[in-house]
């Protein structure tokens, strides 16, 4: 902050001991004031001080943050058009129409890819989530909707990645299989935006998906149950399918062993995902060291471990 203030004139940090004043000002009993919090204060005349801040004020170019009502009032902060992440206009909280879409045209949209039905009362327009991808996303970013829907945040992510070269955002969508809504609706959705619909070209992209599984925590070995689900995750986190051809996973010893013995068979090994519990022989480094060897981590299932006692 002293760096924001010093753009508008000279200041400094100096310890003022006006604890009673802040507790004031912030509504909280004096015991509560950190007496650590030096403050702001002018280090040059005050004539010199409103002559320069009135020179700035009047021929620019304005600081990053400035006082409200002369100086008098709270303080905002100034975002010029070169510093916007697209160099476009500022984000408001006024999203009309006919540039984020409504309710009719998504139900039109929805109409048009399942040919001629409307499989969800309520979707989304596309362009509406697009804008949101727009200001709060980043092109690598991985994207979790939680309540999916009719996948309109999937078609969103994928005609944006389309549109856009240097986009390679990903998704992860959620939702129960209510009245089939999972099946029928947001997956049968993403997979017709990805193979094409009509006359709509599809968006070649890659979707996998997962069904989840209650494991109850009081059954007699819930590690066992668990790691039988450890194929899924490292999927999910690395987006690849553990097909056993050009990529495996290896959990023991003896399937290392297995590995080893039977190496030559596998032609287009590309990764390895091996249990931490396993110990591999220095041979067994070597070879499978062609591959792209990764270590399967402890945290898929911590909170879990921890919550039945078989972890800490």
């Amino acid at each position: 902050m002293l760096e924001n203030m010093c753009a508008w004139g000279e200041y400094k940090l100096e310890q003022l001991d006006d604890s009673p004043k802040r507790a004031e000002v912030c509504g909280v009993p004096v015991s509560e004031i950190r007496q650590d919090v030096k403050g702001i204060i002018l280090a040059q005349p005050l004539d010199d001080a409103r002559k320069q801040a009135k020179y700035i004020l009047e021929h620019g170019p304005w600081p990053y943050f400035y006082f409200t009502n002369k100086g008098k009032g709270g303080i905002r902060r100034k975002t010029y058009l070169k510093d916007t992440k697209n160099k476009g206009r500022m984000p408001t909280n006024l999203w009309v129409y006919d540039e984020v879409g409504h309710t009719d045209g998504a139900k039109k949209e929805l109409k048009t890819i399942f040919n001629g039905n409307i499989p969800f009362d309520t979707p989304k327009p596309t362009a509406l989530l697009e804008r949101i991808l727009q200001i709060a996303t980043e092109d690598d970013s991985l994207i979790l909707d939680f309540f999916a829907g009719s996948g309109t945040t999937g078609h969103a992510i994928l005609k944006y990645n389309m549109e856009h070269p240097n986009s390679q955002r990903s998704f992860i969508l959620c939702t129960n299989n209510e009245n089939n809504i999972c099946e029928e609706v947001t997956y049968e959705r993403i997979r017709r935006i990805i193979r094409g619909y009509g006359s709509v070209p599809g968006i070649p992209s890659n979707l996998k998906y997962y069904r989840t599984e209650f494991v109850p925590k009081d059954i007699d070995d819930v590690s066992d149950a668990l790691l039988g689900h450890i194929a899924e995750m490292i999927q999910l986190e690395h987006g690849v399918k553990i097909d056993g051809s050009n990529y495996l996973m290896v959990m023991s010893d003896d399937e290392a062993d297995a590995l080893e013995q039977h190496w030559e068979q596998y032609q287009n090994i590309k990764a390895v995902y091996i249990s931490k519990n396993v110990l591999l022989t220095t041979k067994q480094n070597v070879l499978f060291g062609s591959a792209d060897i990764h270590i399967i981590p402890d945290d898929y299932f911590k909170f879990e471990m921890q919550e039945v006692g078989e972890s800490w």
